[in-house]
């Protein structure tokens, strides 16, 4: 689960969720105050966590702290002129990595450490 941190985690939720298409899953609360939130997305994205701590946002405030795949390259130019429209800073559509499956990498990875135990 990714987390960033908000002064109001109520207003962030509701923006994740404007425009990316997150739902809240669940709130985290301190005696008994909601104090942020769990949001899941509808597409099968990244679980996020958005949780209060104003200092922090604020320090925070203009660091690019997130990078969302997207499926091709139009989908990351149609998100782009999407901030642009609501005169949301951004940095740009970027190149990115391509995506690797975790699950394949970690099975090689111990392959590889099974064969150099054995020929030990």
């Amino acid at each position: 689960m990714w987390r960033t941190w908000a002064i109001d985690p109520e207003a962030a939720a509701g923006w994740f969720a404007d425009l990316l298409g997150y739902q809240k899953a669940f709130p985290f609360k301190t005696d008994g105050s909601v104090v942020g939130w769990a949001l899941r997305h509808a597409g099968g994205g990244p679980s996020l966590a958005v949780v209060e701590d104003p200092q922090r946002a604020q320090a925070l405030s203009g660091f690019p702290l997130f990078a969302f795949g997207v499926p091709d390259e139009q989908a990351a130019h149609d998100m782009a002129a999407a901030l642009d429209t609501r005169r949301i800073a951004h940095g740009g559509v970027q190149p990115g990595a391509a995506a690797f499956d975790a699950e394949l990498e970690m099975l090689e990875c111990q392959n590889r450490l099974r064969k150099r135990q054995h020929d030990q």
